[in-house]
C-alpha cells in the first residue's frame, strides 16, 4: 500500500517536473531551428531578394556580371518614375531638364548595360538609378542567396556594433528561428524609424530589424549592440534643378477658339472687348492621327498684331478628334519626338510665346503616356525659352492620375479647367458653383505651387430643357444666356450656397433651368483666385461675355 502510494507520488513528480521543463523550453529555451535561406528570401538561383527600406520585396532582381538588375516597373514605382520604358521600340528613355535620355540594348552606362531584359521583362542596372535616384545601395551577389538593401537617403541609417555573439532570427523572439550567428564586434546596419523619435537608446526596443555586413537581415536583440550612432548617408545624386519662365505679373488668358482660317479675322475684335488680358491661346493645332500629325490654322500675321497690341500667343494643341488615341499616339517614343519636334519648330517659325496643352479625356493608362510626353516637350520648349502650360480637367478624386505635381515640376503653368461641375449628358445643375471651384483650387495647390497655378472659369452656362421626361442642354455664353431671361421676362434668384442667379421656367409640356454665370458670380471666383494668391485666370472663351464683366476679370 505503501510502495503504491510511492509510485503515485512519483508519477505526479514527474509529470510536474516533465511540464515544468516543457514549459520552460517552450516559453524561454531559444529556438536552435534554422530558417530555409531560399524560402525566407523568396528567391532562388540568379535570383535577388530585394530589401527596400525596412521591407523585403514580393518583387525580386537579377544578377549579371556581377551587376544587380531591379524590375523596370518596381523601379519606376517605388524608386524613380521619371525612367520610361518602351516597349513598343524597346527603348529605356531618362528624362533631364535639358535632355533626353534615349537608352538601347547596347547602351553602356557606368560600364554596365543600362537594362537587359528576361523575356519580355526589362531590368534596369542599379548603377543606372543610382545615378539619377537619391538612394543607397548595397548589393552581395557573392553569397548563396543573392540580395540587394536600397534605402532612401530621406531615411536615416543606424550602424551599431555587437558586444557579444548573437543570433540574427527571422522574428522579435528568441523562438523566431535563426537567419544567422553574429560574431563579437561584427557591424549591423538599422533604420532609423526602427528606433523611436531620435532616440538611439532603443528603450523602447528589445528587437531591432537589421542587417549585417555580411548581408543577412532580421532581428537583433538591442541589448547586445554596442557605439549605436547615425551613419551619414553618401549618395551620388544631384536633383536636376528645372528653370521656368513666368510672365512676370499675374496672368489674365482669353482662349480663342479658331476651328478655320477665317477665324483668325475676329482676333482684333475680340481683344478689343476686353481689358487687362496679356495672353491670347488661339485652338491652332489639333492633332490629326496617330503618328504624330496635326491640322494646323497658325497665322503670322496674327502674332504680329496679337504682339503689337501687347499680347503673347500661347499656341494651343488639342487631341479632340475622335480618330485619334492619345495612348497609341503617345506610346511610341519616335512618335513624340516628331510631334514634339514639329511643335516647337511651328513655335519658333510663327514666334509663339508659348505652347499650351489641351489634352482630355486621359485615362489612368494613358496618364504615364502623356506625362512622359509633358516632360520631354519641356525640354524643347525649356530650351527654346517657350512658356509650356498644361490645361487640366478641374481637379477631382477620379482624375488625380494627371498628376498635376509632376506636370508642375517641368511646366511653366497649370491651368485648372474650373468649369464643367454639370456637363452634357449630366444631371442638370451649375457648370461652376463656387463651392466646386473652391474645393478644386485647393485640392490643386496641395500639388502645384500657387505661382504656377492658374484657374480657368466659364464665359457660359447651359440652358437645360427636361421635356416629356427626357433631359437635353445647350451651351449659352453669358450674353446670350442674359438676352434669353430678358426674352422670358424672368427674375433671377441668387442662390448663395452656389454664389450664382438661378432661373427656371416650368410648363405642363417642357421646363427649362439655368444656373447663370455674370458679373455676381465672376466675382467671387475672382475673389477666390485672389485671396488663393493664384498666377492668373483664364477664359474660355473670347467672345461670349459682354465687355462689362472684364472690370470684373482684370487681375
Amino acid at each position: 500500500m505503501r510502495n503504491g502510494k510511492s509510485v503515485y507520488l512519483f508519477v505526479i513528480l514527474l509529470t510536474l517536473i516533465s511540464a515544468a521543463v516543457y514549459i520552460y523550453v517552450t516559453m524561454f529555451m531559444p529556438s536552435s531551428k534554422r530558417v530555409d535561406q531560399s524560402t525566407y528570401y523568396g528567391v532562388k538561383d540568379k535570383q535577388v531578394a530585394i530589401i527596400y527600406n525596412d521591407g523585403l520585396q514580393k518583387a525580386s532582381a537579377i544578377e549579371k556580371d556581377q551587376e544587380v538588375y531591379l524590375p523596370y516597373d518596381w523601379a519606376a514605382a517605388i524608386l524613380n518614375d521619371k525612367f520610361f520604358w518602351d516597349s513598343e521600340e524597346n527603348l529605356l528613355l531618362y528624362t533631364l531638364p535639358e535632355e533626353i535620355i534615349y537608352m538601347d540594348e547596347n547602351y553602356i552606362s557606368e560600364g554596365k548595360k543600362a537594362f537587359i531584359k528576361s523575356g519580355n521583362t526589362p531590368y534596369v542596372s542599379v548603377s543606372l538609378i543610382k545615378k539619377y535616384t537619391n538612394v543607397n545601395l548595397r548589393s552581395f551577389v557573392d553569397t548563396d542567396i543573392k540580395k540587394i538593401y536600397i534605402y532612401d537617403n530621406s531615411v536615416s541609417l543606424i550602424a551599431a556594433r555587437l558586444r557579444k555573439k548573437s543570433k540574427l532570427r527571422s522574428g522579435e523572439s528568441i523562438k523566431a528561428d535563426i537567419v544567422a550567428d553574429l560574431e563579437t564586434e561584427e557591424n549591423v546596419y538599422i533604420l532609423g524609424s526602427s528606433v523611436t523619435g531620435d532616440d538611439l537608446t532603443g528603450k523602447n526596443k528589445k528587437w531591432i530589424k537589421a542587417y549585417t555586413d555580411k548581408g543577412d537581415w532580421g532581428y537583433v536583440q538591442f541589448k547586445n549592440l554596442e557605439s549605436v550612432d547615425y551613419v551619414v548617408n553618401i549618395s551620388e545624386f544631384t536633383k536636376p534643378e528645372y528653370s521656368n519662365i513666368s510672365l512676370g505679373e499675374p496672368v489674365v488668358l482669353g482662349w480663342h477658339q479658331v476651328s478655320n482660317p477665317d477665324a483668325n479675322k475676329n482676333m482684333e475684335s475680340l481683344v478689343a472687348g476686353t481689358s487687362g488680358m496679356n495672353v491670347i491661346s488661339p485652338t491652332w493645332f489639333s492633332l490629326s492621327d496617330n503618328e504624330g500629325n496635326y491640322t494646323s490654322y497658325a497665322s503670322k500675321d496674327y502674332v504680329i498684331k496679337a504682339h503689337e497690341m501687347g499680347l503673347q500667343v500661347w499656341g494651343l494643341v488639342d487631341n479632340l478628334n475622335k480618330k485619334v488615341s492619345t495612348v497609341k499616339l503617345l506610346k511610341k517614343s519616335s512618335v513624340r519626338k516628331l510631334l514634339i519636334e514639329k511643335l516647337v519648330n511651328d513655335a519658333i517659325t510663327y514666334e509663339l510665346d508659348g505652347i499650351n496643352l489641351d489634352f482630355e479625356g486621359i485615362n489612368a493608362e494613358g496618364a504615364k503616356y502623356y506625362i512622359q510626353f509633358i516632360r520631354e516637350l519641356s525640354v524643347y520648349t525649356r530650351k527654346n525659352k517657350l512658356i509650356l502650360s498644361i490645361d487640366n480637367p478641374s481637379y477631382a478624386a477620379y482624375n488625380k492620375f494627371y498628376a498635376r505635381a509632376k506636370q508642375a515640376e517641368v511646366a511653366d503653368y497649370i491651368i485648372n479647367m474650373g468649369y464643367d461641375e454639370h456637363y452634357s449628358g449630366s444631371d442638370k445643375g451649375s457648370v461652376a458653383s463656387i463651392n466646386f471651384v473652391k474645393s478644386a483650387i485647393e485640392d490643386s495647390l496641395k500639388e502645384v505651387p500657387r505661382e504656377k497655378l492658374i484657374n480657368a472659369v466659364p464665359l457660359y452656362t447651359r440652358l437645360w430643357k427636361e421635356e416629356r421626361g427626357k433631359l437635353s442642354s445647350q451651351a449659352l455664353g453669358i450674353e446670350a444666356s442674359l438676352k434669353w431671361v430678358l426674352e422670358k421676362n424672368l427674375s433671377p434668384k441668387w442662390n448663395e450656397e452656389l454664389g450664382q442667379n438661378y432661373v427656371e421656367l416650368i410648363s405642363s409640356s417642357e421646363s427649362y433651368y439655368m444656373w447663370l454665370e455674370d458679373e455676381k458670380s465672376l466675382e467671387l471666383k475672382m475673389k477666390l483666385i485672389k485671396e488663393n494668391s493664384l498666377a492668373g485666370v483664364a477664359v474660355w472663351r473670347l467672345g461670349l461675355e459682354p465687355s462689362s464683366v472684364w472690370s470684373i476679370i482684370r487681375y
